[in-house]
């Protein structure tokens, strides 16, 4: 069923389980040839639209389920346009076009896909930041996101073949290795920075085109990670990109084509949304009973979840059932948290519904009503109802502590899906926000409305929690830095909290919270370099050198304070990290 395939992949996304992975026989050799005058340089045409074929080949397989392997494979065309080109960086348009998409074979239509998109870059070719149209949802911007970055190539200015650099795709922040073979690139991811996300194998080869980014980019891979259940998923994919021509330019500045990009995904969207809904038959519920049954009785989630979403999202009556049979008797705890999951994963209305009811049944088990609470903040396009339940809930704390502080943090992130879509609530729903935090009686209240706050990700919000710095309280104090660290714009006040902040604790917060904010400006940069040397604090000192390592290339100077940190430093995991930016090949 073409609706059940294209629920896997959009599922796998949103679980963090599609990963960008390349079927490798390992990662070749690299040749050693004579080190170059100076290394290629990536060019950038702003008078062309340039169109590239891609294909992306990729299987999916869950470790020791021989029914759960999915074969997914992707052709079209990508085409890129440079809107702006200045010492700064680059903004770059981005549009996949004339997609054909399959899963085991199998038509998967997807017109999301085609969505147009920008990005922030160096002319290095480092993705800083994107933009997507607030109406699309998280599943599709992170496929595309992870498309882009299977062909990301990286050169920073200078000489000599080879090369370390930072980069980060929809999986975190990993570790590259660059050599220059000839007019050649060769890349290989080494391994990622955090998560649980492995690199089993990695060769990327690319030549770039003398007009405008790449000729051709070729990359295999092997990631594994722990999908939604505990179990290891291993992603193999191929990928490659050729040029293949130009194209007429958009004459839209980018403002104006997300605009009305975000007005055609909205409206695709709900089209492909009624499209594929039905009224549920005897057989529909006889199968929904039947994979709940299995659930119960073995204890495996193997395709089962993604089964039951497609079902929900054939047939949305059905979440109508789903309160009731998550409370009946002998249900197991699993099974219970993986039809909660369904539901949130579906997000439909009547989902979100069920969700609702059984938020607020008293005879559900309070596990179940906290997963509800998670599930409700993380719906793509929440209701007026769940809203509703939520901020109920967070009103509850003398009679429920840990409800109504789970149920805080949820709205923080209905806030965060409010204002990255455009919703017209937002703006009271965020007056809300703000009230919460005026009116909060205590040290713990004010630290799980900052977190919400945080969470949204609004700079609007800034100047409010910025006050909180200045909090008696070392853990309010914290959760403001913390909050700032994720609202962009805010490195100024950071750097400041951090020349007169007292408490390790805080200080650690505030460093992590520059790591967060992108590329720093040179004041930044430079009041990191001073306040290091003096830093007691461990977890503070490892954010203020992932600050410098990460920008070298923006900061050279910053190398010669690393080299002082790493000459004294105690502490291995510090020592392994500066030890990797300064020296590893």
């Amino acid at each position: 069923m073409t609706t059940a395939r294209n629920a896997v992949l959009l599922s796998l996304a949103a679980a963090g389980a599609a990963l960008t992975l390349f079927a490798s026989r390992g990662t070749p050799a690299l040749v050693e040839v004579p080190t170059p005058a100076a290394r290629v340089a990536l060019a950038w045409d702003g008078a062309t639209r340039h169109a590239y074929t891609v294909e992306v080949d990729s299987a999916v397989e869950v470790a020791g389920r021989a029914e759960a392997r999915y074969r997914h494979r992707l052709t079209g065309r990508l085409h890129l346009q440079v809107f702006r080109d200045t010492d700064e960086g680059l903004e770059l348009g981005w549009q996949l076009a004339d997609i054909v998409q399959a899963v085991d074979g199998a038509p998967c239509p997807d017109p999301l896909l085609e969505t147009f998109f920008t990005t922030r870059a160096e002319r290095s070719g480092r993705l800083v930041s994107f933009d997507f149209p607030k109406s699309l949802d998280q599943a599709h911007t992170e496929r595309l996101r992870a498309l882009l970055s299977l062909f990301q190539i990286v050169v920073p200015s200078g000489t000599g073949d080879s090369w370390t650099t930072e980069e980060a795709d929809a999986q975190g922040r990993f570790r590259a290795v660059y050599r220059q073979v000839g007019a050649h690139l060769r890349k290989a991811r080494v391994e990622y920075l955090s998560g649980d996300v492995k690199v089993l194998a990695s060769s990327t080869s690319a030549l770039p085109d003398r007009e405008c980014w790449l000729a051709t980019c070729t990359a295999d891979e092997t990631q594994t990670a722990r999908g939604p259940d505990g179990q290891r998923i291993t992603v193999k994919t191929h990928a490659r990109l050729e040029r293949a021509g130009i194209a007429p330019l958009w004459a839209d500045p980018p403002a104006t084509r997300l605009a009305r990009a975000a007005q055609t995904a909205q409206h695709t969207k709900e089209t492909m949304i009624r499209s594929r809904q039905r009224s549920a038959t005897a057989e529909d519920r006889a199968r929904l009973l039947a994979l709940i049954d299995e659930l119960d009785r073995t204890g495996k989630l193997g395709n089962r979840l993604m089964a039951i979403r497609a079902l929900l999202d054939e047939c949305p009556e059905l979440a109508d059932l789903f309160p009731e049979l998550i409370r009946a008797e002998g249900r197991a705890d699993r099974t219970a948290a993986t039809l909660i999951h369904a539901l949130k994963l579906s997000g439909h209305e009547r989902a979100q519904g069920a969700l609702v009811r059984i938020l607020g049944d008293p005879q559900q088990a309070a596990a179940n009503r906290l997963r509800a609470v998670i599930d409700l903040g993380g719906v793509a396009h929440p209701v007026d109802a769940s809203c509703d339940a939520l901020w109920q809930s967070a009103a509850q704390r003398a009679t429920d502590s840990e409800l109504a502080n789970t149920a805080m943090l949820a709205l923080g992130r209905v806030g965060h899906s409010l204002h990255r879509s455009g919703d017209a609530r937002y703006a009271a729903f965020g007056e809300q926000l703000r009230n919460a935090l005026h009116a909060a009686p205590s040290d713990v209240e004010r630290v799980n409305v900052l977190t919400a706050l945080g969470n949204t990700g609004d700079a609007s919000f800034a100047s409010e929690v910025q006050g909180h710095l200045q909090a008696d309280s070392p853990q309010e104090r914290g959760a403001a830095a913390k909050a700032l660290g994720r609202m962009p714009g805010t490195a100024g006040a950071l750097v400041t909290a951090l020349r007169g902040e007292a408490s390790p604790f805080v200080r650690g917060h505030l460093a992590e919270g520059l790591v967060q904010q992108g590329v720093p400006a040179p004041e930044t940069l430079r009041a990191v370099e001073a306040a290091i040397p003096g830093e007691r604090d461990a977890r503070a000192r490892l954010a203020m050198a992932r600050v410098l390592g990460e920008n070298l290339a923006a900061h050279p100077t910053g190398r010669d304070t690393l080299e002082r940190l790493l000459a004294g430093e105690s502490n291995n995991k510090i020592r392994q990290y500066v030890a990797g930016r300064l020296y590893a090949k």
